[in-house]
């Protein structure tokens, strides 16, 4: 066991002798509230695929490994919960992301976030946690939405000598156009992403090879976009060297299959494969980088414009700086390839920057800044560039309650005129831990 993972089981320790409330020696799902406040610029679209699985699963372990007892206010026996309710209003000056003809609303939110886990024997856990609300239009009514946070899933994993075993099922609908940087014109946009899949995991001390599965299904809530459904079968295999405490660097490969339910786009496979590497490079910095190759092949079975076969590289940087007990940085970017939804390839480079300032013990900063480029490939041929700023303001009332305010600038500007929007939004809300 690592230091890290004593100083673990010592807070899972502290927290059985405080509630009751039995803890494992390894692992839970780390449970995470995202108020609406903090949505407002987009989050990183979808990721190329194979990478994607990787991500994700790294991500789980993480989790498992940094639990946090403590996020769980609520005892049954040996079972953990934690109850968040939420309200806001967000004003809007565009809500149909539109240049010809933007609408401006007034957009009422209600939400409930839930986390429970579930420690099944010493080696044994399951967990779930969802976000879900709802989105009232003043004006707009057509555009009423239910949405579900992304970090809503359903997981198990079990532990055996050497290995991990992980089981999940991640879940999310979208509540707004911002986070689908190639569509425009339309505020009635929603999909729903259901990942079924397993990851595994084999330590050999110094040495750990990861495998990963995930079977995705993308379905659109409106009829609008409904010729971009589609269904994924995404796989990843991983061999990393430990070089020390907090430094690991290998080499991932992967792949996948998309078919669209309907013969609009055109279907494809891809591969990939690249270097990966991650590093505590002081005691304040940690950075992680991964890239390398990746290639689509199309099949021509959809009306939209063929595609030749596109490869190129893929890259993904991060690196975090906390300077202080007071502020903290992060700057990542990089370049994805992912499936269409009005195209058949999206072609997309990133660079996004978060300041996060605490002010004091009662009040949060956030200070965000965007800018992508894309480039649509067969159906929707065009190019375009996004970039947004913002800021959100946390004030924490009482030991459960925290309001939040929020600015947001969004601009898409394309080589499609028609294409291209800009928009203002400034929301309010609360949210309160039972």
């Amino acid at each position: 066991m690592t230091n890290r993972q004593k100083s673990v089981w010592r807070r899972g320790n502290s927290f059985v002798r405080q509630t009751g409330l039995r803890i494992p020696r390894l692992g839970a799902i780390f449970w995470l509230s995202i108020p609406s406040a903090q949505l407002l610029l987009p989050v990183t679209v979808r990721c190329q695929d194979a990478i994607r699985v990787s991500q994700a699963n790294q991500a789980a372990a993480a989790q498992a490994r940094a639990v946090d007892p403590s996020l769980y206010n609520v005892a049954i026996g040996p079972v953990g919960l934690r109850f968040q309710g939420q309200a806001g209003t967000e004003l809007n000056d565009n809500v149909t992301y539109s240049k010809a003809n933007p609408q401006e609303d007034l957009i009422f939110r209600a939400g409930l976030n839930t986390a429970v886990y579930w420690p099944v024997t010493e080696k044994q856990t399951l967990s779930f946690s969802v976000g879900i609300g709802y989105l009232k239009y003043l004006k707009t009514t057509q555009l009423d939405r239910l949405y579900i946070t992304p970090d809503s899933a359903l997981a198990f994993q079990m532990y055996a000598g050497d290995f991990t075993f992980d089981v999940h099922n991640r879940f999310t609908i979208n509540e707004s156009v911002t986070q689908s940087p190639s569509v425009s014109g339309t505020g009635d946009f929603s999909q729903l992403r259901n990942s079924l899949g397993t990851g595994v995991d084999w330590n050999l001390n110094k040495l750990i090879f990861s495998f990963g599965y995930d079977h995705e299904i993308v379905a659109s809530t409106s009829g609008t976009f409904k010729y971009a459904d589609l269904t994924s079968e995404l796989f990843i295999l991983r061999g990393g060297l430990q070089l020390n405490e907090s430094t690991q660097a290998g080499l991932e490969a992967g792949g996948g299959l998309t078919s669209y339910d309907q013969q609009v786009l055109n279907d494809s496979t891809h591969f990939i494969v690249g270097p990966f590497y991650q590093a505590q490079i002081t005691e304040y910095i940690s950075g992680k980088v991964s890239g390398g190759f990746v290639k689509y092949s199309f099949t021509r079975n959809g009306t939209a414009a063929d595609l030749d076969d596109v490869s190129g590289f893929y890259a993904d940087v991060s690196l975090s700086h906390r300077l202080n007990q007071y502020f903290t940085q992060t700057l990542s970017g990089g370049r994805q390839f992912q499936p269409g939804i009005t195209a058949n390839l999206l072609d997309l480079y990133s660079v996004r920057y978060l300041a996060n300032w605490n002010v004091s013990e009662n009040v949060t900063l956030f200070t965000p800044l965007f800018y992508e480029q894309g480039k649509q490939l067969g159906g929707v041929v065009e190019k375009f560039d996004r970039y947004g700023t913002g800021l959100s303001a946390g004030y924490k009332l009482t030991p459960k309650l925290m309001a939040r305010v929020a600015y947001d600038f969004l601009v898409r500007i394309s080589d499609v005129r028609s294409r291209e929007y800009t928009q203002n939004r400034l929301a309010f809300d609360v949210t309160y831990t039972y």
